[in-house]
């Protein structure tokens, strides 16, 4: 399932996002992949859960996929919190 390797680099480049923000650098360049790649990756995720986990009557992989959905909401929430809760710190500071 190549969907977890594109969650994980989604989750990756969201640390890397925060982590250009918090020094104060840009971050568009990353957060549009970040888009895309979560995006993609929920949509199939629930897509996956939908069409063939629920009806096929598999339990473990419905509950793998609702852990993994629940787990991308909160980073990114979490993000979204970072992002939004502490500015970029000014160019005098990280020089000094």
């Amino acid at each position: 399932m190549n969907v977890l390797v594109y969650l994980l680099a989604g989750w990756t480049l969201i640390a890397v996002s925060v982590w250009l923000n918090r020094t104060g650098k840009k971050t568009w360049f990353t957060l549009i992949r970040v888009g895309v790649m979560l995006i993609t990756t929920i949509v199939s995720l629930t897509y996956f859960l939908f069409s063939r986990f629920l009806p096929s009557g598999n339990v473990l992989l419905a509950i793998t996929d609702l852990i993994l959905l629940a787990l991308s909401i909160g980073v990114v929430v979490l993000s979204v919190r970072q992002f939004s809760s502490s500015p970029a710190p000014s160019k005098s500071a990280l020089s000094a």
